[in-house]
């Protein structure tokens, strides 16, 4: 009983150190982007479509494309149009609204790595590589939908890995529903962003197999999935 408490203790004390890493990952990339100052009232390669997309919402609450960009642009219409609505339109706001959800997704991609049993100082070399890549660093502050698609994506990573370290079967269950449900949903942002639904929830319940409901539940997730996806598509077409 002694050492099943140390080793819980161990655990958190780790699990809590990881999250002060991740977050001044966080910190760090946010202060780069402060030196950076990508303040310029101007699109940012294709954001002019995109932004158009949420101002039109924002003035008539329709959803009419432009024909310029390809990705279903989704939920993000309506993230612009919030912004919009609360400070204006902009190329700097709606450039500044896609900010939380890069800092949102370095934050998930160390504690993605965390989980994956990575050490504490290469989970966080490996979250500032990404985080400051060229990449990634320019598209934070732009209003495409690359920044959203790779956040949908690693929010179903990290569900799938609570799902994998749930206690019960119940409750490996529901994460792997939530994770479809949501990558379902937020995946209309980018299409690509759908590779949750359809290959890491059904393979997440492969690796899971043994515990009592999990495969069913997690293959009937993803054929749910793909007829979501097929219908999402043929509207968009």
């Amino acid at each position: 009983m002694t050492n099943s408490s140390a080793v819980a203790r161990s655990d958190g004390r780790a699990d809590h150190s990881a999250q002060r890493n991740a977050l001044i990952c966080v910190l760090m990339v946010a202060l780069c982007v402060l030196v950076a100052h990508p303040i310029s009232n101007t699109g940012y390669a294709d954001d002019f479509s995109y932004a158009g997309a949420s101002l039109t919402f924002a003035r008539t609450g329709h959803v009419i494309f432009n024909g310029w960009a390809s990705p279903l642009q989704g939920w993000m219409i309506l993230w612009g149009a919030l912004f919009i609505k609360l400070f204006g339109f902009s190329f700097v706001v709606l450039r500044m609204a896609n900010l939380p959800l890069a800092l949102a997704t370095v934050y998930l991609f160390h504690r993605i790595l965390a989980r994956f049993g990575v050490s504490q100082r290469n989970a966080f070399l490996g979250t500032i590589a990404l985080g400051l890549s060229p990449a990634l660093f320019p598209l934070s502050t732009s209003f495409m939908t690359d920044m959203p698609g790779l956040f949908v994506l690693m929010l179903c990573a990290y569900m799938c890995q609570r799902a994998v370290l749930a206690s019960s079967a119940r409750a490996t269950v529901l994460w792997l529903v939530y994770a479809a449900s949501l990558n379902l949903a937020l995946g209309t942002v980018r299409q690509t962003a759908w590779l949750g639904v359809l290959v890491m929830v059904p393979s997440t319940g492969w690796l899971l197999r043994k515990r009592k409901g999990v495969l069913l539940a997690s293959w009937g997730a993803a054929c749910a999935g793909v007829i979501g996806v097929v219908g999402l598509i043929h509207w968009f077409s």
